[in-house]
């Protein structure tokens, strides 16, 4: 089996086994449980989730060609092993790299043309699932992953750290996108709390897309001043 083969597999496992199963959990079965964390309490069109799905197997496509190449370009060095250092060092930077570029890419996107053209694929979800979490235009699904390039460059990292970190991404990209929402009622008087983009903060930007760009760290929003008053109350 050829390496980019083994990657696709990996990628739709990713797809099916994360956000296909939080789909059929949240959206489909509707456990009654989890009912009082909706944040949108409307129903959706039916067709919705068809489009997200079908443009998320576009971006998974693509997100397996820009890891095939990242593969071949790290070549031998993927497979180094690293110290605890190098790992708190690269994980930390991950995070940062992919918080303040989608900060600044997604501001982008949100100009006039590239709104109507490319990120409004993303934004036909105004009450996401699961499935939204990877449904975009091609465009901006390279836009979205050229952080990889960026972070492989930088920082030490191993095949079994940059599956991790991968992964890890695709559960905080679920966490925007699943139109539940866990954390407490009072985070904005908790000091750590006040500073993490919930999921209600996220699902507020597909409502109202012009505030709460960040992803992560709500400080971006705070500090370039496109945080939704609405997020105040969340």
């Amino acid at each position: 089996m050829s390496i980019f083969l083994k990657i696709l597999i990996f990628c739709l496992c990713r797809l099916f086994i994360i956000f296909g199963t939080s789909y059929l959990l949240f959206w489909v079965f509707r456990v009654p449980f989890f009912q009082k964390y909706r944040i949108q309490k409307q129903p959706r069109f039916a067709a919705i989730p068809v489009f997200e799905f079908k443009w998320s197997l576009v971006s998974v496509c693509i997100q397996s060609l820009v890891f095939y190449t990242i593969f071949i370009f790290c070549d031998k060095s993927i497979w180094l092993s690293l110290s605890s250092s190098e790992y708190l060092i690269s994980i930390l930077g991950y995070f940062i790299i992919y918080d303040l570029s989608f900060y600044w890419i997604h501001r982008w996107l949100h100009q006039a043309w590239m709104y109507k053209h490319v990120h409004l694929t993303h934004h036909r979800s105004h009450n996401p699932t699961p499935w939204a979490s990877y449904s975009f235009h091609p465009i901006e699904a390279i836009l979205n992953l050229l952080y990889y390039y960026v972070y492989v460059l930088i920082f030490p990292t191993n095949i079994w750290l940059f599956i991790s970190l991968v992964i890890l991404t695709d559960f905080g990209n679920l966490a925007g996108h699943l139109g539940y929402d866990f954390f407490p009622k009072t985070n904005q008087s908790n000091f750590i709390l006040k500073w993490i983009t919930t999921p209600t903060h996220h699902n507020l930007h597909h409502q109202y897309p012009q505030s709460n760009y960040g992803l992560y760290f709500r400080g971006w929003d705070k500090w370039f001043k496109t945080l939704s008053q609405r997020s105040m109350q969340d």
